[in-house]
């Protein structure tokens, strides 16, 4: 039985692996203690024009997704507690996202589903370990083929996708031999909203770090006694932007006392 399994851990997600390879303080506060830290606008902007280019896609109506991303949003700023200022320039950007999001998939092809569950599992040196995870948009492209389609909204343009990016392709890949592509969406003053697609190249190495950093994960866990102890074995970096939200950092303090 693996540590992962004796903490309660499994089945792993992606972003549970991105968080303890990027910032294992984070992945203590969230994952061991479970402490729940709030959203933001920018997050409920995207899953507002995600909700809304699907809405488009499936009824094939831009007016109608537009307007369902818009709904969506509001109710979630409500929920959360969120509005102000910075709610109230994000929704600015909803409609011409989903616009462009929307021209962009379905000159590719038809929508197949959406936010689909997926299963996969990595071989390592504690044994099979399950991952699960979420698509996006499945697409049954003209040409016959399908590929999954990880939408993502920005602030502005980037240069290419991550290395984090790349690896949680080649999973989802792995879990489901289709095609993936990462699909950007920004809109600024200079630009309006714009698009930038990417085709994603499967590299094995991406899977023999995911690999890794579960057997790390895994190790990390086996060697600590308590919640408590295993706070000891970790480090936060401070210079980190995660900490800029007054909860989490509050929650940092109260476990390493800096």
């Amino acid at each position: 039985m693996s540590a992962l399994e004796d903490w309660g851990l499994l089945p792993l997600s992606y972003s549970t692996i991105k968080n303890f390879k990027e910032n294992p303080a984070n992945w203590y506060l969230s994952k061991i203690l479970k402490l729940p830290f709030t959203t933001n606008p920018a997050i409920e902007r995207g899953h507002a024009v995600e909700k809304g280019i699907e809405v488009a896609l499936r009824e094939q109506d831009i007016k109608n997704g537009k307007r369902f991303g818009c709904i969506d949003f509001d109710k979630r700023i409500i929920d959360n507690g969120l509005a102000g200022d910075k709610a109230r320039e994000e929704r600015l950007v909803i409609e011409p996202l989903i616009d462009i999001g929307y021209k962009t998939i379905s000159a590719l092809g038809t929508i197949a589903s959406f936010q689909s569950k997926i299963n996969v599992n990595i071989e390592t040196e504690v044994g099979e370990i399950p991952l699960i995870g979420y698509t996006d948009f499945e697409i049954d492209l003209n040409n016959g083929d399908r590929v999954l389609i990880d939408l993502k909204t920005k602030g502005k343009k980037v240069s290419k996708p991550t290395d984090s990016e790349y690896m949680q392709q080649t999973i989802y890949a792995k879990a489901t031999n289709c095609q993936t592509a990462l699909l950007y969406l920004s809109n600024t003053k200079k630009n309006g909203a714009t698009q930038q697609y990417f085709e994603v190249e499967h590299n094995p190495r991406y899977i023999t770090e995911v690999m890794r950093v579960i057997e790390t994960m895994d190790r990390l866990l086996s060697y600590a006694k308590d919640k408590k102890d295993l706070a000891r074995f970790i480090v936060p970096n401070t210079d980190d932007w995660t900490w800029n939200e007054p909860i989490k950092n509050q929650a940092r303090k109260d476990v390493w006392g800096y």
